[in-house]
């Protein structure tokens, strides 16, 4: 089994790997050109489902930490396929909320 590198202290600065500045500077660039693209949509777009986002985020942390968080039932031998499923399904979610409110540039949902 694999270490685990220590986690830091949650006051602590994210490490450079995250590259969270350009994460951030990409995302913002993305929803810039959505919104310049969609200035005469105004309000026709779809917004990101709110108990949509909420099951998203309890899911996330069902399958990060499963024994605390997931089904009650979960045993050492069904933990693994858990922890796979919740995730596959909660990431669908997660790409069907961002398509909802956003077009990415060379997706097949992208604007006409």
């Amino acid at each position: 089994m694999t270490r685990l590198a220590a986690v830091s202290s949650p006051s602590s600065s994210p490490p450079a790997a995250w590259q969270l500045d350009d994460v951030v500077r990409q995302l913002r660039n993305v929803r810039d050109k959505h919104n310049r693209d969609h200035l005469a949509e105004r309000g026709v777009h779809e917004l990101p489902s709110p108990d949509a986002i909420a099951r998203i985020v309890e899911n996330l942390r069902a399958s990060l930490f499963p024994v605390h968080f997931g089904l009650p039932e979960l045993t050492d031998q069904s933990v693994d396929y858990y922890v796979g499923h919740t995730l596959d399904g909660t990431l669908r979610s997660l790409s069907e909320q961002i398509r909802r409110c956003l077009v990415l540039p060379g997706s097949s949902n992208e604007a006409v």
